[in-house]
């Protein structure tokens, strides 16, 4: 019987593993010029004051690479932060791609949680081309659907 239950245990293991996934929420730049985005993030009960934001780019045509490594984190100097407003303010190039937020096992509209945990309180877009804001459910619902692992709100 011992020597069943580590190999059990192990397959137990990875079969959570397998069925692990995140879904990347990701403002895409298609224009030539370029946009500043201003995410709000939300704040929960029992959540620090404090946000530690992790904005990162990577470069449009790659943006369903599901290799984190390939993600370039902004250093500081790349981006502000409003600790009071908890917002963050990105410029982004053309054809460039910002990760805004990821939520584990999102399924969308349909689970209740996905509603209640949705990150942003609202998201701003301006360009060239004239400003987006999107406020409460309309932050969450303004990301398209790609794939089960990512969403764009696209700027052309």
């Amino acid at each position: 019987m011992r020597r069943l239950l580590l190999p059990l245990v192990i397959l137990f293991a990875a079969s959570f593993a397998a069925c692990s996934y995140s879904t990347d929420f990701v403002v895409v730049n298609e224009s030539n010029q370029p946009i500043e985005v201003i995410y709000r993030i939300r704040r929960f009960a029992n959540e620090p004051l404090a946000v530690d934001p992790q904005p990162a780019k990577i470069s449009a045509s790659q943006i369903q690479t599901r290799d984190r490594t390939a993600w370039r984190k902004l250093p500081a100097a790349e981006f502000q932060l409003n600790q009071e407003t908890r917002t963050v303010t990105v410029h982004v190039l053309p054809n460039e791609a910002l990760a805004v937020t990821s939520m584990f096992h999102y399924i969308g509209d349909s689970d209740p949680n996905d509603i209640t945990n949705w990150r942003l309180d609202e998201i701003t877009v301006s360009g060239v081309s004239g400003s987006m804001t999107f406020t409460g459910d309309a932050s969450r619902k303004s990301f398209k659907y790609v794939s089960r692992v990512l969403y764009t709100l696209t700027y052309k």
